[in-house]
């Protein structure tokens, strides 16, 4: 299934992005469980640090 996977941070900065996975549980359990998330948008390729982001979301795609 397509999952949709967004970090918010204070001042209204945000990055997402669409990934593959099993179910919505199953990202956010790894996402608490590691502070660093590996982030692929296009050609670009972030690191992002959990405990600076506000919050994220994670949401499936309905096609």
């Amino acid at each position: 299934m397509k999952l949709k996977v967004g970090f918010y941070f204070p001042g209204g900065k945000e990055i997402e992005h669409e990934v593959d996975g099993d179910d919505t549980t199953q990202i956010i359990s790894n996402i608490q469980k590691h502070r660093y998330y590996n982030l692929v948008k296009g050609d670009s390729h972030y690191v992002v640090d959990t405990e600076k982001a506000a919050y994220f979301c994670v949401t499936e795609i309905m096609d």
